[in-house]
Formats: structure tokens, sequence, C-alpha cells
């Protein structure tokens, strides 16, 4: 099922299997909406009631004036789970969800039971990133998507992918220009400028998950393993060949990884409706 929730300042779209099963929170990445977890979602929801959604400024959420740093989007990911009577859930979180996803797990550990984070880190951008970002965010801003899409693409699907999918490929293009520019522009600006939380992880108690894509343009493979070994009780794992969205380009592998890990953990942290 699919709603328009509203919670906070905002309104955001939503997408509830309401399934039996405890809750499972799917923080989506930027511009790939809450359709990036659509296989995901196919192999989950018999065993967990799969909740996920587009953020501020994304898909068929609102785009306010502001309220866009990690901070703020995790307080709708509270608010959210308070409107639908969540205490405590498992979280897991794609690239700019995995950012929301160290803030949860760090401002709100009663609410968050474990997390599996996928092609993310708990660095700040580079400065060389930040300004290429940026430039281009500068693009959409005056121009639209048109200009930009051909270099956004190949940064959020690896090649190995877009060469075997090119059908599929179009249609996420086609996804990524359905957002409102202004959305993307300022939560672009908000999530490109973060703070690094790396030296915060130490407080960080309870079992992540990070998965990261072996050919990640993204987020380079040595920030994953910092990340992983600044956390208490980590695991890693790997997608061979996966780009920066492993969820799109390997759900096998990413859910071979979390039953894995989900098994290991029930015993010690089982979401609570």
């Amino acid at each position: 099922m699919t709603t328009t929730l509203s919670l906070r300042d905002i309104t955001l779209h939503v997408r509830d299997t309401e399934t039996d099963g405890p809750p499972l929170l799917m923080g989506p990445s930027y511009l790939l909406t809450h359709r990036v977890f659509d296989a995901m979602i196919e192999a989950l929801q018999d065993d967990y009631r799969c909740i996920t959604w587009d953020w501020r400024g994304q898909g068929a959420s609102a785009v306010p004036d502001d309220g866009y740093g990690i901070p703020s989007l995790a307080a709708d990911v509270t608010a959210l789970m308070d409107t639908l009577d969540i205490e405590q859930a498992t979280y897991l979180g794609h690239s700019m969800g995995g950012y929301v996803g160290f803030r949860l797990l760090l401002d709100h550990p009663d609410r968050i039971s474990r997390a599996v984070l996928m092609n993310t880190q708990a660095q700040a951008e580079s400065t060389l990133q930040r300004m290429k970002y940026n430039a281009l965010l500068k693009i959409v801003e005056t121009t639209g998507y048109a200009p930009v899409i051909g270099q956004v693409v190949p940064l959020l699907l690896g090649e190995r992918y877009r060469t075997a999918h090119p059908e599929a490929v179009d249609a996420w293009r086609e996804r990524m220009k359905g957002n409102a520019p202004s959305g993307t522009v300022q939560l672009g600006r908000a999530i490109f400028g973060r703070e690094s939380v790396l030296a915060e992880l130490g407080r960080v108690s309870q079992p992540v998950l990070m998965i990261a894509g072996s050919e990640d343009e993204v987020v380079p493979l040595d920030n994953v393993r910092a990340t992983h070994d600044a956390l208490p009780n980590s695991t890693m794992v790997i997608a061979p060949g996966s780009g920066h969205s492993t969820p799109i380009e390997q759900p096998d592998t990413a859910m071979n990884a979390i039953e894995h890990f989900f098994a290991e953990t029930d015993e010690t942290a089982t979401p609570q409706p």
C-alpha cells in the first residue's frame, strides 16, 4: 500500500506492505526514491513489515523550503515511526539513507535495534567530490536535469549493470528526472555538505551490517572499511562487481548477506511493533 502521511512539517509518500512480522524501515538513496528497494521488498515482505518512503524533496513527497539536513531527515524517520505506532525497528539504509542511519543509531539508539547500511560511509564528502556535485546541482538549478543526467546515471548505476540492463537503466533515468529539481538541489546541498560522524561511531552498540560495492564510484571501498572498523559491532560484506546501487544491481547478493545477518542477530535485536 502507498499513502501520503503528514508528520512534523512535511508530507511524505510512504509505501507500507502492512504484512505480518517485525517492522523494517528502509531509507532510500538520493534521486532513486523508494523504488530502489523494489526487489528487496519482494524478498523480505513475507517475514517483515517493510516500510519505505520518498524523502522530503524527492519522488512524490512534498518539496518544502527547508529541513533538508541529515538530523532533520532522521527526525522525519522517528516522526514516521510515531505516526505508525512503531516503538523500535530494524533500519535498512542505502547511500543517503545510510547517512541518516548513522544519525539514527547515534541520536535514537532506543528506536533502532540493528541496521543494514549499503553503499554508504560515515565520512564527510571529500572537498573535490563536494565541488563536483555542487557544480552539477548549480546546473540543475538553472537548467534542469538534461545537461547532467548523462553524468549522474554512471555514478549511481555501475558499468556492468548498465551494459546488461539498458532498458532498466532508461527507466531509472526517467525516475531520476521525475524528482522536483528544487528539492534535488536543496537536498543535495545538505547531504554533500554533511559532517563526518566517524569519530562518534564508538558509541553505537547495535549490530550493523555494512554492504559495499566493489566498483562503487561514489563511496570509496576504503571509506566503507574505515566505517566498519569504527563500529564496535559491525559486519562487512563486499558485492563483487556492484556499483553504487547494490539493491538494484545485485539484490540477491544483498539479500544473502542480510538474511545471514538477521539470522545471527535475531536473538539480540528483535524490533518491536
